[in-house]
């Protein structure tokens, strides 16, 4: 932590000047029913998301996607919806909308797009590795970029600065601390903190440009950052012009998988699920 304590603290400091939405009442009170109770009341849990008309949508929207819903059953209402997703994983689904919404959208364009395609593949990844799970890896997904909000309020151009970081995916925002005394990274993890999200969340935001993974001892996190890792880059594949990964890119490929214990079939698979989906 002590590599990123300076960025943090800019990113503390320049914060409170900026305009952070708040999580709205209803979410609230979604996650303290959903932290006290492990079944909570399936109808309480309903009306209140409901409570939110442009979240209880995109829950029936998520719960109809191909990837959630492989047998293609059409799903009309909120209550099949959270059935369909999980009652014990909808606090996920619900913040990652909440974030998507509020932050993502209010950033630069293409954000908010990209950030939920990666969340697709993360959900795709932990489906075949055993210590991840899935609506947790969909929530990651979109999070990790959510300190550009912050950055694009400091400077309207910041799109073109965070487009050339990220297709090096290099492991210190070298760019964004030169021009700013800080990065997304190190604001992401401020406002996670903020949210009141998990610490092991808060960590894989900060952590996540890290490619030294011997750097990280905190094992849920180093997993978490691997996820992102190959899902950046089976996106990359995905929209790329170039038949093969660099070989750099290869090497991380290859790194990943060894990691997560996965191989080139199922790397195949995820490809095939997600190549479609936005």
């Amino acid at each position: 932590m002590s590599r990123y304590d300076k960025i943090i603290q800019k990113a503390q400091t320049l914060l409170p000047e900026l305009d952070v939405p708040i999580i709205p009442d209803e979410l609230v009170k979604i996650q303290q029913l959903l932290n006290k109770h492990d079944m909570p009341d399936f109808q309480q849990l309903g009306d209140l998301i409901s409570q939110n008309p442009y979240i209880a949508a995109e829950i029936v929207s998520l719960a109809n996607l191909p990837f959630f819903n492989p047998q293609g059953t059409h799903i009309k209402d909120l209550d099949s919806a959270i059935f369909h997703l999980g009652i014990n994983q909808i606090k996920d689904y619900v913040l990652s909308i909440h974030i998507k919404q509020k932050f993502l959208d209010r950033s630069f364009k293409g954000l908010g797009q990209h950030s939920h395609k990666i969340a697709l593949i993360c959900a795709a990844i932990a489906n075949n590795v055993k210590s991840l799970n899935r609506s947790e890896a969909f929530f990651i997904g979109l999070l990790h970029d959510i300190g550009c909000f912050a950055l694009y309020q400091m400077d309207p151009n910041y799109g073109i600065v965070f487009q050339a970081s990220e297709s090096r995916f290099n492991d210190n925002n070298q760019a964004e601390f030169k021009r700013y005394g800080t990065s997304h990274s190190a604001f992401g993890y401020v406002i996670a903190q903020t949210l009141n999200l998990p610490e092991d969340v808060a960590l894989t935001v900060l952590l996540h440009h890290e490619t030294k993974f011997e750097r990280i001892n905190h094992c849920k996190v180093r997993t978490n950052i691997t996820m992102l890792r190959l899902a950046h880059l089976i996106h990359y594949q995905q929209t790329s012009d170039q038949p093969n990964l660099q070989t750099k890119m290869q090497q991380a490929l290859n790194q990943a998988c060894e990691l997560l214990n996965i191989d080139e079939t199922t790397i195949r698979k995820i490809q095939l699920q997600t190549n479609n989906l936005s």
